[in-house]
């Protein structure tokens, strides 16, 4: 095997090839010259060793060779990626060197594009995420960067499904009864848009009035606060204007 190995190096350096044609055909001997005489701890060894032996420069572009023919036989990524999935440390590697440039919005894109194409995909990333993002704060500032970004379409996509807004409602609900942080945001957020809120309310005659003798009950239990927001409404008027004589 290492003659023909080194039959080869000779031969392309009687040729005067480039130094990036001669790793290539380095490169290539070793595989050709491996997978025909040896087994496979003897092909790893030997695919080693003739990685170590090239300089940077020639094995960088002995990748990027390779990297031209599987460009023309997007099979052949198939296939190793399929191999790849059996190396746990290379796999874990490259997926790593992927998320790093996931930053990049045409990376982002690129990713994105296959990954609604396939839907149970969808919704394994978004679950296994959510899992690490709650752990790491970094990561929980940056989903909440994200989702400011796009608020109106998150909603838009949550807001599809009934059972989805009703466990969206009382995870909130949840959250807010045992976060300080959230529901001071929450309080402030409801009087930032309070004229909405009650104009949607106001919608449901049903809903009105269940709320609305929810909140009396309330009153009541605070007389003063009670005057006070009535007053507020001019139920109560401290100054009436006294009607006209007869």
């Amino acid at each position: 095997m290492s003659i023909v190995v080194h039959g080869l190096a000779r031969r392309t350096s009687r040729r005067r090839m480039s130094v990036r044609s001669a790793g290539v055909g380095f490169a290539l001997g070793v595989a050709v010259a491996g997978s025909a005489a040896c087994g496979t701890g003897t092909k790893k060894e030997v695919a080693k060793t003739a990685l170590d032996a090239m300089p940077k420069k020639e094995r960088l572009d002995s990748f990027e060779a390779t990297s031209r023919v599987l460009d023309e036989h997007p099979e052949f990524v198939d296939e190793f990626y399929a191999e790849a999935r059996h190396h746990p440390p290379l796999f874990d590697r490259f997926i790593m060197n992927a998320a790093r440039d996931l930053k990049n919005k045409e990376y982002a894109e690129i990713t994105a594009k296959h990954l609604v194409a396939n839907p149970d995909s969808v919704e394994q990333v978004l679950v296994t995420s959510m899992d690490y993002i709650a752990k790491a704060p970094s990561a929980r500032a940056a989903m909440n960067r994200a989702m400011i970004s796009r608020a109106e379409e998150a909603v838009d996509i949550i807001t599809d499904d009934p059972a989805t807004v009703g466990r969206m409602v009382e995870a909130g609900l949840l959250v807010v009864e045992k976060k300080p942080q959230a529901r001071r945001s929450t309080v402030l957020a409801v009087q930032k848009n309070r004229g909405r809120i009650l104009a949607f309310v106001k919608e449901d005659p049903a809903l009105t009035k269940e709320l609305g003798e929810q909140v009396v009950r309330e009153l009541v239990k605070d007389k003063p606060a009670a005057e006070q927001a009535l007053r507020a409404a001019k139920i109560i008027n401290d100054n009436p204007v006294p009607p006209p004589p007869k």
